[in-house]
């Protein structure tokens, strides 16, 4: 008597916890500053869970509101759901280990990658979530571009303008550089001519204007 296999499935793993607020309660806590979730805590995750499918939202707590355990449950919560990619993105290094260890402390599994170096292989796993900069994130050649993220917590999202502008600005020093500079800057004396600034263009390259900077057009 020949035997089917293909037919006896594989066991189900244990259901992974979705609802942010239960997620919570999952956890085993050594943070002894966290002993439940802050009312405003929970009304957030709720507010975010209620609206998850939305492509982007926004979460604005007060300074020392706990923003960083809403953002890491939420990152959590969209790990289990998609078992994809998820990134937690911060301003700096020091923020990453900082955000790291609160992490381990509320009992949340996480990867770190900074300095070229993953922490672990959880997040490739599709177990946890990737804590990273906003550098290492937005770069010509950044390491993520090839992962398809399913999302992309960005802490301090207000703060972050003047990161990614850094991100993909070219800077050309005059002193550093100053064939280049002169190659690049006199492309556009014609145009500040036509605008009626072409003498104090020309002074700021000299170096005998106060003014320091010019906006270029983007387009001819």
């Amino acid at each position: 008597m020949s035997i089917d296999f293909s037919k006896i499935s594989t066991p189900a793993g244990p259901k992974r916890i979705i609802d942010p607020i239960e997620l919570f309660q999952s956890l085993s806590v050594t943070d002894p500053s966290v002993n439940d979730l802050w009312l405003a805590q929970g009304d957030a995750l709720r507010q975010w869970h209620q609206n998850r499918a939305t492509r982007d939202v926004a979460i604005a707590l007060n300074t020392g509101a706990g923003k960083t355990l809403v953002g890491l449950l939420a990152a959590q919560s969209l790990v289990n759901e998609t078992n994809r990619h998820v990134v937690y993105a911060c301003s700096s290094i020091q923020l990453v280990e900082q955000t790291a260890s609160k992490a381990a402390g509320y009992g949340l599994d996480i990867t770190t990658y900074f300095q070229g170096k993953f922490s672990n292989d959880l997040y490739h796993q599709g177990l946890a979530s990737c804590i990273t900069t906003y550098q290492a994130l937005f770069n010509s050649k950044s390491r993520f571009f090839k992962d398809e993220a399913a999302a992309i917590v960005f802490d301090d999202a207000h703060t972050a303008q003047h990161l990614l502008r850094d991100q993909f600005t070219l800077r050309i020093s005059h002193d550093r550089m100053m064939s280049l500079f002169s190659q690049v800057s006199v492309l556009f004396i014609g145009y500040f001519d036509r605008i009626g600034a072409g003498v104090s263009y020309e002074e700021t390259l000299r170096r005998q204007s106060a003014r320091s900077w010019f906006v270029v057009p983007t387009q001819k």
